[in-house]
């Protein structure tokens, strides 16, 4: 019968544990400041780190060269517990890629398994080492606390994205609506004027046409008339006295010959009325939209800029639809609504509710300032201009590009330089967008509850790298 091993006393195994790799000893060496350690353990950790030192964490001595000797009292001791208790190797164990020795420690703040050789390096000198029993447990821990907790908040935000799923998907059914709400009004507007000139077409055509049939029968009346001249005067040459017979004919010939250039005049002018070309073969895509946004309201918006608001250096056409700086600055009024640092002008009128449109010529300049700011927005000194300080505008920056003053600023990042910015505000809608106004495609749009008056400003910036142009309000 096999003797069942003996485990050996706490104190014993103690003494006898590599300070390093915290196993037993396997051929102990002892160095000169009297500690003890496996022969494979020192050299590793000496190959390690240089120069040569104690590496028990109560000594720490260093050494001029690499130096022990065979520790023999402490191998004797190892022959009589390896007699007595044979070490029985462990299959699979886990190597440390980096020293070749079995990962037997866990550092907490690495979260990674670490050998002994590790273990004494500064890199881990300060950290909490674990052992596979306590990881193994502070995982548990944390699946039984922290997991819990990430699910919930997993959970909160799935919910809060399907919510924000729920009202983007709402608010593009109202967006669809209103497409289609909109092209109906102008599928409509479309078909009654269709109809409209095709009736006025038609009603042209019929005067014309009544006239030519009226001449018509004029000309069948004439016709018959002198058709019954002929017969009376063939009637008379029947008679047998030549000189009665052409002293009649003479009488109505004389009648005939008479009449005959103001029939030529009058009676025989033919009707020569045309259709009026020019309304019915004309740009009618043109005419018609232009009409359409009359009707739909939203015509370009007839703005002229407001004179006691413009900065000093800068100069308003003699019409207040254009404005360019100039170096000279003028000595104007310096009253509330003026602007005395930026560059800036507003327009004289003002929007409290409804839908409007606006375009300005930008042109090759390369700095400018276009958009919509409210009546108490700021105007003296140095001043942020964004939603928060109650500008809404898109800007050029000379090597910077085009910009949306928003919080934070976002790039546009334009592959056609805009040479027409036209700007939308939806007063009830919360809205101001700005587009390329040569193909109306999308720049950028801001969204805001409104409260007060808005006004639409502008700012050429000043003339440096050739900032010539002016900026220019367009009107139909």
């Amino acid at each position: 019968m096999a003797t069942k091993k003996r485990k050996l006393p706490e104190e014993l195994t103690e003494d006898l544990l590599c300070p390093v790799c915290q196993n037993l000893f396997e051929d102990p060496v002892v160095l000169q400041c009297g500690d003890s350690f496996c022969k494979s353990c020192i050299n590793k950790v000496w190959d390690s780190e240089k120069p040569p030192f104690c590496p028990d964490k109560d000594c720490r001595k260093t050494f001029s060269d690499r130096n022990y000797i065979t520790n023999k009292s402490v191998s004797k001791m190892m022959e009589k517990v390896q007699k007595a208790h044979p070490r029985e190797r462990t299959a699979g164990t886990k190597l440390c890629m980096e020293h070749v020795e079995a990962l037997k420690l866990f550092c907490h703040e690495d979260r990674k398994l670490i050998c002994h050789i590790c273990r004494v390096l500064s890199k881990h000198a300060n950290h909490t080492l674990l052992s596979p029993k306590e990881a193994v447990s502070m995982f548990r821990e944390m699946m039984e606390t922290e997991l819990p907790s990430k699910i919930k908040h997993f959970n909160q935000f799935q919910s809060k994205q399907k919510q924000k799923m729920s009202t983007i998907q709402n608010e593009a059914k109202s967006l669809e609506q209103h497409i289609k709400s909109e092209f109906a009004k102008m599928h409509q507007f479309l078909h009654e004027k269709e109809l409209q000139m095709m009736q006025q077409l038609k009603e042209e055509l019929g005067k014309i046409l009544g006239k030519m049939m009226e001449k018509i029968r004029k000309f069948e009346e004439m016709k018959n008339e002198v058709q019954s001249q002929i017969s009376e005067i063939q009637a008379k040459m029947k008679q047998e006295d030549p000189l009665l017979c052409l002293t009649e004919i003479l009488e109505e010939c004389k009648w005939i010959l008479k009449t005959k250039d103001e029939e030529n005049a009058s009676n025989t002018a033919l009707v020569s009325d045309n259709l009026t070309l020019g309304v019915y073969k004309s740009p009618l895509q043109c005419r018609v939209w232009k009409e359409m946004l009359s009707v739909a309201g939203l015509c370009l918006s007839h703005l002229t800029l407001d004179p006691k608001t413009s900065h000093p250096n800068l100069i308003l056409s003699d019409n207040l639809t254009s404005v360019r700086y100039s170096d000279v600055k003028k000595q104007l009024s310096d009253n509330p609504e003026r602007y005395n640092s930026r560059l800036c002008v507003v327009a004289s009128q003002g929007f409290i509710s409804g839908r409007h449109y606006w375009e300005v010529e930008v042109g090759c300049k390369s700095d400018w300032n276009v958009g919509v700011t409210r009546q108490s927005s700021k105007r003296k000194g140095q001043f942020d201009m964004n939603p928060k300080c109650g500008y809404w505008a898109i800007v050029l920056r000379p090597g910077n590009g085009y910009w949306a003053q928003d919080l934070p600023h976002k790039n546009l990042n334009l592959s056609v330089q805009p040479k027409k910015v036209g700007v939308y505000l939806d007063y009830e809608g919360a809205q101001v967008s700005f587009y390329n106004a040569d193909d109306m495609s999308h720049l950028y749009t801001f969204t805001n509850t409104f409260t007060e008056t808005l006004y639409a400003f502008f700012s050429p910036c000043n003339s440096s790298g050739g900032n010539l142009e002016p900026l220019k309000v367009l009107h139909l």
